[in-house]
Order: structure tokens, then C-alpha cells, then sequence
């Protein structure tokens, strides 16, 4: 879908919780699910207008209204590290061990990693690091300490 959200309507949203087309929803029910751990950023969402389904964590209104503001930004003497938000955490870890929690099913295609190239934060799966870790069968890079 890009690097920027989309724009979602107000009402006619659509999940797909536990393989079960949910919906029609408002907007304000799919973010009270949100808010109560019903759904993730990576549950899938669709509306009318959309050709495929995307994520919730693609809804700019979810982005918009989850916070006060932007995540902190990365101190810059761990450069070397990946930024992620984890568990409603900002952490740095290795591309090693990100690739483990994408394994795991603990770190999905629309959870988020700082772009310190953009100073950015984007969906993980559209990361130049991390991109190869959402392609089946192929080795993901190494980064140098």
C-alpha cells in the first residue's frame, strides 16, 4: 500500500477475525476493538473501494487517534541496532533477532520499525532491512557492528 496510511471511512469497515468477515462496523467500533486487544495492527480490514483486504494497522485514523504523538525518535549511538515498536515498547534489537519474532508470529508485516534514513517510522514489512524477512525463501541481510 505504500509508505503512507490510508484514509478510511467512517462506517461500511470490515474485519476478518479468526478466518470470520465481521462487519458492516464504524470506524469508532474498529478502534474500541483496537483499544481492547480485540483485533492487532495486523488484523485484516476491508471497505468498500479496496481491491484487496490491508491491515487495521493501515487505518490513518488508528494511527492518528492511538497517541498524543510520535514515537521518540532513536538516540543515534545505536545506529548499528534496528528500531521496532514491540509490545507497546520502542526497543532496538538485531535483524537477527526481529527475523526470530517474525518466525515466532510475534512481529507481523504492519507492526512498525524506525527509518533513521527518513527518520520515519514505517511498516516493518516495507523497511529495506526487513523486507527480505516477509519474502518466503529468501536470506535476510546482516548488519555490521
Amino acid at each position: 500500500m505504500g509508505l503512507h496510511a490510508l484514509k478510511t471511512p467512517q462506517k461500511d469497515l470490515y474485519l476478518l477475525i479468526d478466518r470470520v468477515k465481521t462487519g458492516p462496523l464504524t470506524i469508532d467500533e474498529v478502534l474500541d476493538l483496537f483499544h481492547k486487544q480485540k483485533i492487532v495492527h495486523s488484523t485484516p480490514l476491508w471497505y468498500p473501494g479496496l481491491l484487496n483486504w490491508v491491515t487495521v494497522g493501515d487505518m490513518s485514523d488508528l494511527n492518528r487517534r492511538q497517541s498524543s504523538g510520535p514515537p521518540p525518535i532513536p538516540a543515534p549511538s545505536a545506529s548499528s541496532a534496528l528500531w521496532i515498536h514491540f509490545q507497546n515498547q520502542v526497543i532496538a534489537m538485531s535483524v537477527e533477532r526481529v527475523q526470530q519474532l517474525v518466525k515466532e508470529k510475534k512481529f507481523r508485516r504492519g507492526d512498525y520499525a524506525y527509518y533513521g534514513e527518513t527518520q520515519t517510522w514505517i511498516r516493518a514489512d516495507q523497511h529495506p532491512l526487513l523486507t527480505s524477512v516477509f519474502s518466503p525463501g529468501v536470506s535476510i541481510p546482516t548488519t555490521k557492528s
